[in-house]
């Protein structure tokens, strides 16, 4: 699959792309002269933490340009976490990034932790129907509070069981 992208969003749900679409897409993201601003790959369960793996080498990349990443249902585990905290703790664009629907449970709480620190530019994580416990659920939510004592308003999605 060759991908040329001159656009600003890029809709790519419900594709069944798998790992090895995601290579030509890292090289899309690269490119300076790229304008895409917002990438959809929801309901690609295919994807999985191996196929984020390749996208992280593009969202570390200077010239990646992405202000959105939606990932939902894309059935990433914790096995991709920390690469997703590596790649995103040197993007200074990224503004929202939607993780709801995976399989995320307790053991990545540090690395979506310092996600959320890391990552400037990021103003909404969505986290929601993930595999978290109540106290890893209150984990990530105390990130919201204690950004925003320090000045910066980030929204962290990931609701509790009443």
């Amino acid at each position: 699959m060759k991908v040329i992208l001159d656009l600003y969003g890029f809709l790519l749900g419900i594709c069944c792309l798998t790992a090895g679409c995601c290579e030509d897409l890292a090289s899309a993201l690269r490119t300076n002269h790229s304008n895409l601003t917002e990438l959809n790959l929801n309901y690609n369960k295919q994807l999985e933490d191996s196929g984020v793996r390749l996208l992280c080498a593009a969202l570390g990349d200077p010239n990646c340009k992405l202000q959105g990443l939606r990932l939902w249902k894309a059935g990433l585990t914790d096995g991709c976490a920390e690469d997703l905290c590596y790649a995103l703790s040197t993007n200074h664009s990224l503004t929202e990034l939607d993780l709801d629907g995976n399989s995320f449970t307790d053991s990545s709480v540090p690395s979506l932790t310092r996600l959320i620190q890391t990552c400037s530019s990021l103003k909404e994580i969505g986290l929601d129907g993930n595999r978290f416990s109540e106290e890893g659920k209150m984990k990530l939510m105390s990130q919201q509070e204690e950004l925003k004592r320090s000045g910066r308003d980030v929204t962290v999605k990931v609701y509790p069981v009443q």
